[in-house]
């Protein structure tokens, strides 16, 4: 039987979201702002930024399937006067979608949230990414926005809806 389960991301899971994870999710699909190469960020920076990715208002989940992380689930608060609200970002790997791993970190998520005093979580998602947008609509996330030519991959532009979900009717 498979052992699915959510923990907070640590300084050691560095090495392995730069050298394995995030360049095998970002290889997947278009959906997110980088692609095969991962992220732009060696393994120290990697830790140092995990290292203090759940204090203050921050979180940042590991979906961890047998032992072996499958996504990512995370909360970065804005500044100042927009202190209230949180953008999220998820990933799951594709072998794992549909099989209910993205809704349990996302509700992990959003409870988190609302204990840590977040008002508002927000985000973008590619027009033609569906399966995602039904996710954060059965969440009660709302469209509040519309971006054309959000990103341009491979010299193809796709368009973004901004969703968010107003924690206090949650």
């Amino acid at each position: 039987m498979d052992k699915f389960l959510i923990r907070e991301a640590a300084a050691a899971d560095a090495g392995f979201m730069v050298n394995e994870f995030l360049p095998l999710l970002g290889g997947e699909s278009h959906n997110l702002s980088f692609g095969s190469e991962g992220m732009e960020t060696d393994v120290a920076d990697e830790a140092r930024f995990l290292e203090n990715s759940n204090k203050g208002r921050s979180i940042f989940l590991m979906g961890v399937l047998n032992g072996r992380i499958i996504g990512t689930c995370q909360s970065n608060p804005m500044r100042r006067r927009f202190a209230h609200r949180s953008e999220i970002a998820i990933g799951i790997l594709k072998a794992h979608w549909g099989k209910g791993y993205a809704s349990l970190m996302l509700e992990e998520l959003i409870g988190r949230a609302k204990d840590k005093g977040t008002e508002v979580l927000q985000l973008e998602v590619l027009s033609d990414n569906i399966r995602a947008i039904r996710l954060y609509e059965k969440f009660g996330f709302d469209h509040v926005g519309h971006f054309r030519n959000f990103s341009l991959v491979d010299g193809v532009y796709h368009d973004a809806e901004i969703m968010e979900l107003m924690l206090e009717k949650h």
